[in-house]
């Protein structure tokens, strides 16, 4: 373990009493995280950003994939909130576990024995399918390239 990311934490982060009600919490002296709340149904499995960070990914509860325009600080806005849409060719994935976004397509996989392969655009059809892949927990891409890595 190394200490000194403890004395880092210790130094940036102080206690406070009370959460601040509009969702900017204060680290340290100069730096600060903004907090978006996403009601999307009871559960959020996962989330990923785009490259570019104009939009979130969101999955959620109801097997949908939520897309989020981020590019308004104060208000985002939900672009899409459907259930993905074939045609699967072997397998689809069922409930999204986990989201993976590259340069050039959207991943998605959690039960239902495949990870969907999407287009990173509106409607954000299935492109391809992989089967058979079990229980999918964890996805990235390799940055720059179309290699995804499939836990």
């Amino acid at each position: 373990v190394d200490l000194r990311m403890q004395q880092w934490v210790e130094n940036k982060f102080k206690e406070r009493r009370e959460l601040p009600k509009d969702g900017c919490y204060q680290l340290g002296e100069s730096q600060s995280i903004v907090v978006h709340e996403i009601l999307r149904g009871n559960w959020t499995w996962s989330t990923a950003w785009s490259p570019d960070g104009e939009r979130l990914a969101v999955a959620t509860e109801n097997h949908h994939l939520a897309v989020v325009d981020t590019t308004s600080s104060s208000v985002w806005r939900v672009r899409h909130d459907k259930r993905t849409k074939g045609p699967p060719k072997q397998g689809t994935t069922h409930s999204i576990r986990s989201i993976a976004w590259g340069d050039h397509f959207i991943a998605i996989g959690g039960t239902g024995n495949a990870v969907s392969i999407l287009a990173p655009t509106e409607p954000y059809p299935i492109l391809h399918t992989v089967t058979p892949t079990g229980f999918v927990g964890s996805m990235d891409w390799l940055p720059g390239t179309n290699k995804l890595l499939i836990g």
